[in-house]
């Protein structure tokens, strides 16, 4: 019994399930995962404003394109990290047999797959394209037609 606390006194716990439970009170997860999306979004769009604009002015290298540019990979690192975190919890509890695990991973597979087929499409069709594009450019007749002007 020497190893229990006495009466009047309560188990200390640690720092990190203290914050842990309080983070969950607060549904704070979710909070940071919205203000991650948006803080993605606002560098997108403030990467594009400041490569538009230093492009036409012919400076790509500025320090502010550099600091955006670090800003995105940051941000991908994290949205990256979130998505292997959550991953690895529906694994987890697909492991554990928690109730509506497997319906869960269906749903994000399913999901998933409607989400990123759309995707392919387009970049596969993208890359047909401007192959196709710059073949016309060098084909014979317009090299020929280039000569004779």
């Amino acid at each position: 019994m020497a190893n229990t606390p006495s009466i009047g006194t309560a188990a200390p716990q640690s720092l990190f399930v203290r914050i842990r439970r309080v983070a969950r009170r607060a549904r704070l997860g979710r909070k940071l995962t919205a203000a991650l999306a948006l803080a993605v979004l606002a560098a997108g769009i403030a990467t594009y404003a400041v490569l538009t604009r230093s492009h036409a002015l012919g400076s790509v290298a500025s320090p502010a394109v550099v600091a955006l540019l670090a800003l995105d990979v940051v941000l991908l690192l994290l949205v990256g990290a979130l998505v292997a975190f959550r991953m690895v919890r529906v694994w987890i509890e697909r492991r554990s047999g928690a109730a509506g695990s497997r319906l869960r991973v269906r749903l994000v597979l399913m999901f998933s797959l409607v989400a990123v087929a759309p995707a392919i499409v387009v970049a596969v069709l993208s890359a047909l394209l401007i192959q196709f594009g710059i073949e016309g450019l060098f084909a014979s007749r317009v090299s020929t037609a280039i000569q004779e002007a």
